[in-house]
């Protein structure tokens, strides 16, 4: 849109990595959900048992959450956007990946735990980044962009996922954690920092 008709190469790169990774984000979770009963049921004592636990990871999550959010904006100035957005490319590469490999009940109940609660870590950290160099109608504009690369995977994932579902439950787990490399790798393409910090 006009909005962002003209901008300079650090807007252009943030908006551009930032969406690259809010698809690969995406693409993560989607992924991740079509296979993840599947998945479980394999090393999981019983189906109820899983279901249970599954139960028990989402409240925990929950309030995890309640307790950590209000730090997530105060983390994000201290030590950076990149190494928060990194982080979340990293758990979601290692354990997705760990379960393609060998399913266990321990990893993937762990991979389920820090899916969650590192989530309100990346949106807060992706805001914060859009926000050091766009504001205004831009700044909107850039925002709807980056949700709009996320919602395109969203479209793409379930299909994808049940696709390979179908094969394997495995298969939607590594190519789960080859977009957590991906998320990982395009954070080192720019540099996410606080505002003043900002080398482009």
């Amino acid at each position: 849109g006009a909005a962002l008709a003209q901008l300079n190469p650090c807007q252009a790169a943030t908006l551009r990595w930032l969406s690259v990774g809010g698809f690969a984000n995406a693409n993560i979770w989607s992924l991740i959900n079509t296979a993840q009963t599947g998945i479980g049921l394999q090393p999981a004592p019983s189906r109820g048992h899983l279901l249970a636990m599954m139960s028990t990871i989402i409240t925990i999550s929950a309030a995890g959450q309640f307790l950590l959010l209000p730090l997530c904006g105060k983390l994000c100035d201290t030590v950076g956007r990149r190494p928060v957005l990194m982080a979340r490319g990293v758990c979601t590469t290692i354990f997705p990946l760990a379960l393609a490999l060998r399913p266990s009940y321990p990893i993937f109940c762990i991979a389920r735990l820090l899916q969650n609660m590192t989530s309100p870590f990346y949106r807060t950290a992706v805001d914060a980044a859009l926000a050091d160099v766009f504001e205004g109608q831009s700044l909107a504009v850039a925002s709807a962009k980056v949700e709009s690369a996320q919602g395109l995977a969203m479209l793409i994932g379930p299909l994808v996922g049940g696709a390979l579902a179908e094969r394997s439950f495995r298969l939607c787990y590594a190519l789960s954690g080859c977009a957590g490399l991906i998320l990982a790798v395009v954070r080192e393409r720019h540099c996410y920092s606080q505002p003043e910090q900002l080398r482009c």
